[in-house]
């Protein structure tokens, strides 16, 4: 977890003493109540104030995942009782968020199960045969490898970004809900397997971004625990703190590195283009969503642009090749700043390509 504490009117003398008594008391009081979530995507953000009518103000602020804050405050003549209060506060408060979160993802496994077994019963009309089942499996199955790479790759960028927890919904819950979906509507897809592969494609995008709209409606839920603020001007000042630290690093989190190509090459020619290539997938993960698709799209799945702005994006063609205009020159730039500098647009499609001969998800 990442921990920093500022000092307001506090003597200098006693940064030290402070710091280390609230590292030994979060340690005692928190540590156990946020053991449940990724230490690489814990902040916690501590102010300590010697206010003018001489007693103390702490607050802590404790960045959980997905974009979760949890905010506690404490005033009281002496500065350590202030310090424990808080964080036996903030403990409580982690203890009711992971509790919420649990609670939620089964409900979610739950429904998910409902209606996985509601989809299959459809499956039984559209497939009523062995044989008509068998024909759609053989025609999936060789374009199992590639969408589940391309899940695992979109979830990557998800986990990163806060918009999914990494624990739900996973790679195979948006792949066999999205196969179920192909088999209802097997008689309406042509059966050529470029052409599939683009309508499970559209399947997938459509999946994922239910989930990412039922994970925000979530995340703005109001607990009925929390309680009314007292004072609208610490209120306002944390919603102002939440904005800024809101801005998410997403090379901190340790799913992009299995993005990132394998560096055993020795080769200084190899050693550039591995990292050209590595460069793309950490400014990837910096783009807006849409600009990040559109190329993973265009580059890696090699969708068709007319088929992406008419059942991905639902833009006009020619909004669509703005879209990825902004992006490629995004990327560029980017590249640029790394050094790369003499990489061209027709280069992206070398350093974007899935590179299946590797086993890897690239």
């Amino acid at each position: 977890m990442k921990s920093d504490i500022s000092f307001h009117n506090i003597n200098k003398d006693s940064h030290e003493a402070i710091r280390t008594k609230i590292e030994k008391l979060v340690d005692r009081h928190l540590s156990a109540h946020i053991a449940a979530f990724n230490p690489s995507q814990l902040q916690l953000h501590t102010t300590v104030e010697k206010l003018k009518n001489d007693k103390y103000k702490v607050v802590f602020r404790l960045h959980l995942p997905p974009k979760k804050i949890l905010v506690a405050k404490e005033v009281n003549e002496q500065i350590n009782t202030a310090i424990i209060e808080a964080i036996e506060e903030l403990a409580r408060q982690a203890t009711r968020h992971q509790a919420k979160i649990s609670g939620r993802e089964q409900w979610r496994r739950k429904d998910r199960h409902k209606r996985i077994k509601t989809m299959q019963a459809k499956v039984a009309t559209t497939l009523p045969t062995e044989a008509e089942q068998k024909s759609a499996d053989d025609a999936l199955i060789v374009l199992l490898p590639k969408i589940d790479d391309y899940i695992a790759h979109e979830l990557a960028y998800l986990w990163a970004n806060g918009d999914l927890m990494d624990s739900y919904p996973t790679l195979e819950d948006i792949r066999d809900e999205a196969i179920i979906q192909v088999k209802i509507n097997w008689d309406n897809f042509d059966k050529n397997e470029a052409l599939l592969y683009q309508e499970l494609i559209k399947i997938v995008h459509d999946i994922i971004q239910k989930e990412i709209e039922q994970t925000k409606l979530h995340e703005e839920d109001i607990s009925i625990e929390a309680e009314i603020p007292k004072d609208a001007m610490d209120q306002a000042e944390d919603m102002v703190e939440e904005e800024i630290h809101e801005f998410y690093h997403p090379s901190e989190v340790q799913h992009i590195k299995d993005l990132l190509p394998d560096s055993t090459a020795v080769d200084p020619k190899e050693l550039t283009e591995y990292g050209a290539r590595s460069s793309c997938y950490q400014i990837l993960c910096n783009m807006p969503a849409q600009w990040r698709r559109i190329l993973i799209m265009i580059y890696r799945e090699g969708l068709p642009i007319g088929f992406i702005a008419k059942n991905i994006l639902s833009y006009s063609k020619e909004d669509t090749e703005s879209l990825l205009d902004k992006a490629e020159t995004f990327m560029l730039d980017s590249l640029a700043e790394r050094n790369h500098n003499d990489l061209k647009k027709n280069d992206l499609g070398r350093l974007l390509k899935r590179r299946e001969q590797t086993g890897k998800h690239l």
